[in-house]
């Protein structure tokens, strides 16, 4: 019963990983149909929660509040696994950063300006939880013991760097814009548009390293049924 709830989390964050991709895809596809299409060059993750009332809106707003909370027991093992000062406050920044996911299912962009409060919560909290996820790995273990792990950090911290720079600029640049985005008749789209790219190669990476997190734990889980049944014939006296 204790090894099959070890795997709860994991199991759990697999299922949380399929309702984000499937969720997601989903709203993608109700606002091609409503809209004429959905290009990830200029359209943002956030247009698909709004307006809040659309079933469009209902299915990326729920993805993001479900799947925001079936991640957390994924995450929160992994701080447990690191067992160190760095692993613990990174789960601390992990678990505000996936407090701000579920407020932005919650307040999407109709409500804008708590929608970009819970948004920067997210980023900011995300970012901060990966770089110490990332170096507190490194200094308990090592690159080798899960590259694919340390090197999904690596670039979910280049990703979420590159957006918030761009954000930021985008904010001092054009202070009107993050208000008129929830109207797409209110401005000139650019027909590729940095922001919009950044923003889902934050989801992408988050993806990532959720899926290096979760395969590194299932065989950390994995080694350790085989030593535990590994044990009881090695104590066998000859």
């Amino acid at each position: 019963m204790s090894m099959k709830s070890n795997h709860l989390p994991i199991w759990l964050a697999f299922c949380g990983l399929l309702v984000q991709i499937c969720g997601i895809a989903w709203a993608i596809s109700i606002f091609s149909a409503e809209r004429g299409g959905f290009s990830f060059l200029n359209n943002f993750v956030s247009e698909l929660g709004a307006p809040r009332h659309t079933m469009m809106a209902q299915v990326f707003n729920w993805t993001m509040i479900i799947s925001s909370l079936m991640l957390y027991p994924l995450m929160y093992s992994l701080g447990m696994h690191i067992k160190t000062k760095l692993g613990y406050i990174a789960t601390i920044l992990g678990t505000c950063a996936l407090a701000g996911a579920v407020g932005v299912g919650f307040a999407p962009m109709d409500l804008l300006v708590p929608h970009i409060i819970l948004a920067m919560m997210f980023f900011w909290g995300w970012l901060f939880a990966v770089i110490l996820f990332t170096i507190a790995f490194c200094r308990k273990f090592s690159f080798h013991e899960s590259p694919s792990l340390v090197l999904a950090g690596i670039f979910s911290i280049i990703a979420c760097c590159l957006f918030l720079a761009v954000v930021f600029n985008a904010f001092h640049m054009s202070a009107d814009t993050c208000f008129n985005i929830k109207n797409p008749q209110a401005f000139k789209r650019p027909a590729i548009w940095d922001i919009a790219i950044l923003e889902w190669c934050v989801v992408i990476t988050l993806v990532t390293w959720n899926l290096a997190t979760l395969r590194y734990l299932l065989g950390r889980r994995h080694n350790s049924m085989e030593m535990l049944s590994e044990r009881p014939t090695s104590n066998i006296q000859p």
